[in-house]
């Protein structure tokens, strides 16, 4: 019996060679836990397979949660770009995690996210004193029964904002302990510097 040395076609080796990298790619990748994988980050494009890739040796809920914390990324550049839009906004993502491991990004995140709460608590603290202050004309009750409300509604509120703050505190610690992150906080993102 003779053999014969497979020729590919053209056609077949343009199918081929995606496959092939992606083999490559996914047998590179495979030596470090996906926590200490670095993201690469270089496009938007690529930033969404490095996570994709990464998220699929994960669970749904971590999945989850990273998305979570490169939303809170992208709240915070479109604090500090103000209206850069999308494309600014996603260039300076793909600038502030290019390079960095997963478990930096998520940390990142949380810490974010308590920066976040932590405003929005001493905003409601302020408007909540301000509430305190205010009176009502004798026997407006109904101006008396709103102003009630929306104090009760203030405190509803604070109580919330305290929750997710705890909860986000203990979930970052939890996961620094987790990842040996230490107690070092993660750098604050810098708006994207580029005019394009």
């Amino acid at each position: 019996m003779r053999h014969f040395p497979v020729m590919l076609s053209r056609r077949a080796f343009h199918f081929l060679t995606p496959a092939l990298l992606l083999a490559a790619l996914v047998a590179g990748g495979c030596g470090k836990p996906p926590y200490d994988t670095p993201v690469k980050a270089e496009s938007v494009e690529q930033l969404n397979v490095s996570i994709s890739f990464l998220a699929r040796q994960l669970g749904a809920a971590e999945t989850q949660e990273i998305h979570a914390c490169l939303d809170e990324i992208r709240l915070s550049l479109m604090q500090l770009q103000g209206a850069g839009g999308p494309a600014a906004i996603n260039r300076a993502l793909c600038q502030n995690v290019n390079g960095l491991p997963l478990k930096s990004i998520v940390a990142l995140g949380y810490e974010l996210r308590i920066d976040r709460l932590e405003q929005e608590k001493a905003a409601l603290v302020e408007d909540l004193a301000y509430k305190e202050k205010l009176r009502t004309s004798p026997g407006d009750t109904a101006s008396a029964t709103t102003l009630a409300n929306l104090k009760i509604v203030g405190r509803e509120q604070l109580e919330k904002i305290n929750d997710r703050i705890e909860q986000s505190k203990k979930r970052l610690e939890a996961f620094r302990q987790q990842h040996n992150l230490g107690g070092h906080p993660a750098a604050k993102p810098i708006p994207d510097k580029s005019n394009a």
